[in-house]
This record gives C-alpha cells, structure tokens and sequence, in this order.
C-alpha cells in the first residue's frame, strides 16, 4: 500500500506540473526500494542528457540521501518538504526528501531548489532562488572571485547564509535563521527583511535590515540601514522604527509545530511594527514563511480506501489535496 501510495502521489505531482508547463518535462528523481523513480540520485538526473534546461525534477521523500549534485542548465529541483507530521493538511507520505549539496554554476541562471531538507546550496552564479528548505546553508558567491546578483534565500528555516564579495541583490527574507546566521563580505549588499534570527546574528555591511524579529544574537558591520526591527536587547539601535528590549515571550505564540510557534500571538508587539504597517518576523510581508516548506504545487494530504471489497463491488478511493502557493 505504502507503495502504491507514494506512486500515486507523485503521479498526481507530476500531472499537476505538466499541466502548469506545457514546454518542460517533469521528471521524478525516487530512490525508495519498489518505487522506482526515472533518476535515483541527483547527480544522476542532473547530467542526464534526456533532462532539459527549464525542465522539473521531483523528489520523492526518502530515508535515503539524495547525494549532491552540479547544476549548469536551468532546473526546478522540488522536495516533498518538511516537519511534514507536524502541520495539517501537509503530505500523506510524511517522509522528507534530503540533499548533500547543490553546486550551482554558470549556466545554471533562473534555477530554483526548494522543499529539501539538509541541503548546503553553494550558488555561483545569478539569477537564482533557494527557498522552502529546512536545516540547510547558503553560500552565496563565497566560493568565486566575481560577485553574483538577483539571489533569493528565502521561507527556509535555515541554519546559515554567507555572502561573497561584490555580491548585490540579494534578499534574504521571511526565513528562521539559527545556528550560524548571517555574514557577508565588506563589498556585498544584501536586503535582511522579515526574518526571525535566533543567534548567534548577523554581520552586514552598507546594506538594508529591516522588518527582523532577533530573539537572540548579535549585530554588527558598518553602513548599514536598519528600520523596523525588534530584538530581545538593544542589538538594534533606538530611532528608525527599530523597537528594543522586547519581551519575547509576548511576540510569539509559542506553541504548536516547530515552524508554527513563530507566529505572532494577538496582541504582539511585531503587528503592525513593519515600515508599510505590516507585521515583523517570517509571516509577514509579501511573501510570507510557508509552514513545512510546502512547494508551491498541489499536493495530496488524504488518502483512504476500505479494507474490504466485495468481489462484485467497487472500489473506492478518496483523495483530498490542497494548492500550496
């Protein structure tokens, strides 16, 4: 059954994105024993010659590693997501989909990784998204002499970003950041917006904070614009919009999954704190923190069937999916 259910599941994922895309291929990257995908190892459907520029892998969720991978083509490259037991309506098959690292090289333009868990992204060229991925790191531009541009880490419950030299154009926003935070080069210019920094904090330089919640950590780096942040002490200095010695514990509600808890509760003082009158931290703004990590593609969370037909009768199946944005 658990078989046939993940075939279903992915069968139905794929439908949906061709669906979406009339020119790419949706191919399905699956390394669980009886459920043989089209590619079983990232690398395998990365430098596969049959995969296209602008074409889809999915990945279905394994205990197994995927391995990593060398991007040089435009790829869409999409996990199941995660904390998949923790939120409602999420996936039927709970099980999330790992990767080692994903290098994205020149070539690789207009490429997006997303619904992982434990990926070290290692992006070496621009035009690039890196969102909806749980436990992982971004190094942008930190391994190459020239910067890069138009970079987006964002809705990740991330342990790390760094930042190149010369990069610009990177946006790094609606994420809870842990572990590492955040540290860029001297000569990058980052945007740092909507996120929620749990330590140890961030280090910047002529570039553009707002709209954080920092529950613990520091601040550090020269020329910086910082507006409409809250922290925990006076890591941000007074004016500017910028509210310091703030009580956590009546920001967030503090219960519930391990992503859900960072929900503002009623009455916090990140609503409404933002520069447009928008809330703080990783729900607010535009695009706002998606629990579990759920790509942007339908997914099925329901599936049931009787235990018993009669050998006249019918079977019947039911299905219940949601549309993730």
């Amino acid at each position: 059954m658990k078989k046939i259910l993940t075939l279903l599941c992915s069968c139905f994922t794929a439908a949906m994105l061709i669906a979406t895309s009339a020119e790419a291929k949706v191919w399905r990257v699956d390394n669980n024993t009886g459920t043989p995908g089209d590619f079983t190892t990232a690398t395998a459907a990365v430098t596969s010659s049959s995969v296209a520029s602008g074409d889809t892998l999915y990945f279905n969720g394994s205990a197994t590693d995927y391995g990593s991978a060398t991007l040089t083509k435009k790829l869409v490259m999409i996990g199941p997501g995660y904390f998949l037991n923790e939120n409602p309506e999420t996936q039927v098959v709970t099980q999330t989909a790992r990767l080692s690292n994903i290098v994205l090289n020149p070539g690789s333009q207009g490429s997006e990784v997303m619904g992982f868990e434990g990926v070290s992204c290692d992006i070496r060229t621009s035009n690039i998204v890196m969102r909806r991925n749980k436990d992982c790191y971004a190094y942008i531009g930190y391994y190459i002499s020239t910067g890069v541009s138009n970079v987006f880490v964002s809705q990740n419950y991330i342990y790390a970003v760094y930042v190149g030299s010369s990069c610009t154009n990177v946006f790094i926003t609606n994420n809870y950041i842990f572990s590492s935070g955040i540290s860029s080069s001297t000569t990058a210019v980052i945007h740092v917006a909507q996120n929620v920094i749990n330590g140890p904090g961030i280090t910047t330089y002529n570039s553009f904070v707002y709209n954080n919640i920092m529950n613990s950590g520091s601040v550090s780096g020269t020329g910086n614009s910082y507006n409409n942040n809250l922290c925990n002490g006076t890591q941000f200095a007074a004016g500017n919009g910028n509210v310091q010695n703030v009580t956590m514990t009546n920001v967030f509600v503090g219960t519930g999954s391990t992503d859900g808890k960072w929900k503002l509760k009623a009455g916090s003082p990140a609503l409404g704190a933002g520069i447009n009158g928008e809330e703080c931290g990783m729900f607010g703004g535009n695009e706002p923190y998606i629990l579990s990590g759920l790509p942007p593609i339908p997914a099925i969370w329901s599936f049931s069937q009787p235990s018993i037909v009669p050998a006249s009768g019918t079977l019947q199946i039911r299905i219940k999916a949601n549309a993730h944005n």
